[in-house]
């Protein structure tokens, strides 16, 4: 679990959770001794401090009325991992009032950033009328790790139909981290739309690895005349794996079906140059 980013990491820890409730689940909570509860995630020593562990457990217990409020009012005063648990506790509840929360903390400026790229991804998994607005606000973040998340929402998004996520992801194919290019890519190509082809061809020309192999990924689900020609000069990329997906992309842009053998792309794709093709 070390290795893991903070979301997933707070995700893993929710079985836990589960598993204390019913030892937990006993008379309604004192209001003073919930205050006792919140105020224990504002200094929690890593996700998995038990004692904020136990109290998150508790909290999760008692009613939305109750412990939303206490959470959103404390949550910018809590360190970084008691934020995240917080929001696992925020996250756990499906009231309007628990939507609310999340939308607020995802543009938090006083929210540690893996809070606020928690925030996004969880916001994610709901819907309600301003959640695009709150997702467009977050692309615009600071912090790439946030960026990238709410690129990814977005993109998960399209097939509502909202004509601003396009855009979104056309200028997020632009980020200057290259993390959040992939998700711009990608999202794109899940688009389906041949509008998008040209953004695809860019990003196959892209300094970073990872960008060319989401373009030529994209490339393989959307066409474009130039493509073929484009994707041809990737065939002795150094990147095996963009090699690979530049080859699957050659397949469903000219309907030829060779061997992943790039010296015979080359002189199939030769032959079509002489043809006039």
């Amino acid at each position: 679990m070390v290795n893991q980013p903070p979301a997933r990491r707070v995700r893993a820890l929710m079985p836990t959770l589960a598993a204390l409730v019913p030892v937990l689940l006993l008379a309604a909570t004192p209001r003073a001794e919930l205050d006792t509860y919140v105020d224990a995630l504002k200094t929690c020593d890593g996700l998995a401090d038990r004692g904020c562990l136990l109290a998150a457990t508790r909290l999760k217990a008692e009613a939305d009325d109750v412990v939303l409020p206490r959470l959103g009012a404390a949550l910018p005063a809590m360190n970084r991992p008691g934020q995240l648990v917080a929001l696992s506790v925020i996250d756990g509840s499906t009231a309007k009032a628990a939507t609310e929360l999340l939308a607020a903390a995802a543009t938090d400026a006083r929210l540690d950033p893996a809070t606020r790229a928690l925030a996004v991804d969880d916001l994610g998994d709901r819907t309600f009328p301003k959640l695009v607005d709150v997702l467009l606000a977050a692309r615009r973040d600071a912090d790439p790790m946030v960026r990238v998340a709410a690129t990814r929402a977005l993109a998960n998004r399209l097939y509502r139909g909202d004509k601003r996520i396009l855009g979104a992801l056309r200028d997020a194919a632009a980020d200057e981290s290259a993390a959040v290019r992939v998700e711009a890519i990608f999202g794109l190509a899940f688009s389906h739309d041949p509008a998008v082809a040209l953004d695809l061809l860019r990003a196959l020309e892209d300094a970073e690895p990872g960008v060319r192999r989401a373009a030529a990924e994209g490339l393989a689900v959307v066409k474009h005349q130039a493509a073929p020609r484009r994707l041809v000069a990737h065939l002795r990329d150094d990147d095996a794996m963009l090699v690979r997906a530049v080859m699957r992309a050659l397949r469903f842009q000219t309907n030829a079906y060779l061997d992943d053998d790039p010296a015979a792309w080359e002189r199939w794709w030769e032959a079509q140059r002489v043809k006039g093709h």
